[in-house]
């Protein structure tokens, strides 16, 4: 069997929204936009077949990135998520790496950016064999030939590499170095009316006009939020201005709940007419 469902969601993150049934409330789009809401366990929710795999016969290189490298960005993020579902921010660099790549990670994992670079890597791919085709006219190739080529022995190529480069970005990407430099603080909201949400693009980001993150926010269960900042102007312009966290956990939410492509996650349903107003809007 050559499918396998892959999380773009850990269940070790999402456990932290079930409740007492140990199920949490997923919203989905379904035909013709309609809102679904549905209690599912964390197994069951933010999966898709084969998101991560690359071509090949072989099905143990086939699932080589999700098992050997998303998996195990998964699982490193179990140590520094309960210290701070603790409020306690790690001090350990080790610990530090692993909760900066796992954060990092939630700005390429997701379905539409797999395939949004799947799509731009199959049309750009050949763009350094026109580069050596024109800087070795004395050859006499033509970049048909390079591409005929490349079909003719490879025709996966493009996918296979495009999953290559997927894996580079999530394990070089700026945006560690980015949150490893930043302050770290946790927030409790336990006094709030409303649980935080997540979903499909879960996270809040301040960025600077040279595009480095300013701050960042990511829900880490109902009630706790991490937030990421570089200066304390910069936490004070996430978190607002007034004391009540009502305030905070509207902002968050409608933000993620309005960018979500296809899945919100909630401890309940209670928000229900609330989610689907925002989840129909027009997301840019």
């Amino acid at each position: 069997m050559d499918i396998q469902l892959h999380h773009f969601l850990p269940q070790s993150y999402l456990n932290a929204w079930r409740g007492g049934d140990s199920k949490l409330t997923r919203y989905v789009r379904g035909f013709h936009g309609k809102i679904n809401a549905k209690r599912y366990a964390p197994v069951s929710v933010a999966r898709v077949a084969n998101l991560y795999s690359i071509p090949a016969e072989n099905l143990d290189i086939k699932h080589n990135v999700e098992k050997l490298f998303m998996q195990r960005i998964d699982s490193d993020l179990i140590e520094p998520l309960s210290h701070l579902t603790l409020g306690s921010i790690p001090s350990d660099p080790a610990i530090r790496l692993k909760w900066a790549k796992f954060v990092s990670s939630l700005f390429f994992r997701m379905p539409e950016v797999v395939e949004g670079l799947d799509e731009q890597f199959k049309i750009h791919w050949m763009d350094a064999a026109k580069h050596f085709v024109a800087e070795n006219t004395g050859l006499g190739l033509t970049v048909e030939d390079v591409v005929q080529q490349y079909q003719t022995e490879d025709p996966t190529a493009p996918e296979y590499w495009a999953k290559i480069l997927f894996v580079y970005y999530v394990e070089y990407s700026p945006e560690i170095v980015d949150i490893l430099g930043l302050q770290w603080s946790v927030v409790k909201l336990l006094d709030a009316g409303e649980p935080l949400m997540s979903s499909d693009c879960p996270l809040m980001v301040v960025r600077s006009e040279n595009f480095t993150i300013r701050a960042l926010a990511l829900a880490i269960s109902p009630n706790m939020m991490f937030i990421a900042y570089r200066e304390d102007a910069d936490f004070n312009g996430l978190y607002g201005t007034g004391v009540y966290a009502d305030d905070l956990i509207e902002r968050y939410n409608g933000h993620i709940v309005a960018r979500a492509r296809d899945i919100v996650i909630a401890y309940d349903d209670g928000d229900k007419a609330e989610v689907e107003r925002l989840m129909s809007t027009m997301r840019t």
